[in-house]
């Protein structure tokens, strides 16, 4: 049995554009007032080094591979990519969302009221053929596996927002196993401003517009890279435990949480500092809260969502990294991050800051 370590990464988020970026946001005490906030102007992020992507790959190159490939760009400011062609390679990222442009071109050519809808069938007839390419979920996986020259193997994941934790608990198993014998990287890239998300958080009345709401949200987006091994020279991190239960539910309980958190306690005994998962909405915020309060009562929780806003899929990748460069959690210390996603369940992950 394998020990696993984390050895670097690379980070593109709405509030951190890259590695030093991250550092220097948490080190400072200022949050996210989302008074001053535009969640309906999300622009297509662009790749930061272009020579980076072929002319053919970038006919196909969605949202989340662009900002995953900023990511990679971090990465390499660090770290040879070259080494990392042979290691095992997740994804867990949201698809692309639907482009509006064709009906919005649509609308254009036929502004008259009413003409729109008769010839909303050209909808088709105008699409191009090349969508379908950047909405496959696969995409970032096959962009960042040519990037990486990576021949080995590629899983694209889906499990809401427990993905990179998912994610994160395959590429440990088979560094443990021996099966990833050139180690493993995670990547992980989501956006929380899509039209879908929006629409849906906004009709339960859970997106905060204002530092004083008591529930909701802070939408974002963001793209992280993560290089895992089991060498522990200049590791960041050794990664000793990942966990997910299972428990496909819309709105976890505070009993789901004690199931799951009753048999880490037993296992795994008292973390030092509990990063909690807590995205915003209150009722959620509650039940975890007092499950830990229950199980570790002494561990000191915090919460960084009010720092990098909710990215969804990216949250549990994005909140290690946020550990690993918090200046608050000393070298040594055991850390657990709690994780949930809606219809798929709950885990959590431990890891040693070196």
């Amino acid at each position: 049995m394998e020990k696993v370590y984390i050895k670097n990464y690379g980070v593109h988020q709405q509030f951190a554009t890259n590695s030093a970026a991250l550092s220097q946001l948490l080190a400072t005490a200022g949050e996210i007032n989302p008074h001053d906030l535009d969640y309906y102007s999300f622009s297509t992020p662009s790749v930061v080094e272009k020579k980076w992507v072929s002319r053919e790959d970038c006919s196909v190159l969605n949202s989340m591979s662009k900002m995953a490939i900023n990511a990679l760009i971090d990465f390499k400011s660090k770290a040879c990519l070259d080494e990392h062609a042979k290691a095992f390679l997740y994804t867990a990222c949201d698809s692309e969302e639907h482009s509006f442009t064709t009906l919005f071109e649509i609308c254009r050519k036929y502004n008259n009221d009413g003409s729109v809808w008769k010839h909303i069938q050209q909808y088709k007839e105008m699409n191009n053929p090349l969508d379908m390419l950047r909405l496959l979920p696969t995409n970032v996986l096959y962009h960042t596996s040519k990037l990486l020259r990576d021949h080995e193997e590629g899983t694209p994941l889906r499990a809401a927002s427990l993905s990179g934790l998912v994610a994160l608990k395959l590429a440990w198993a088979d560094i443990v196993n021996s099966t990833a014998k050139e180690g493993a990287m995670v990547v992980s890239a989501a956006n929380m401003l899509t039209f879908d998300s929006l629409a849906v958080f906004k009709k339960f009345g859970e997106i905060r517009q204002n530092a004083t709401d008591a529930s909701g949200i802070i939408p974002s987006w963001g793209a992280a890279v993560m290089s895992l091994d089991n060498d522990s020279r200049n590791a960041l991190a050794e990664l000793t435990s990942v966990t997910v239960h299972y428990c496909p539910k819309v709105r976890f309980e505070q009993e789901d949480w004690e199931r799951l958190l009753g048999k880490q306690r037993t296992q795994q005994g008292e973390p030092d500092v509990i990063i909690s998962y807590n995205n915003g909405i209150r009722a959620q915020k509650i039940a975890e809260y007092s499950a830990l309060e229950k199980f570790f009562p002494r561990a000191r929780v915090i919460n960084y969502k009010a720092k990098t806003g909710y990215t969804g899929k990216l949250n549990n990748i994005l909140d290690i990294l946020c550990c690993l460069n918090d200046p608050a959690i000393p070298s040594g210390a055991r850390v657990m991050l709690n994780g949930a996603g809606i219809n798929y369940g709950i885990g959590n992950i431990w890891l040693i800051k070196s």
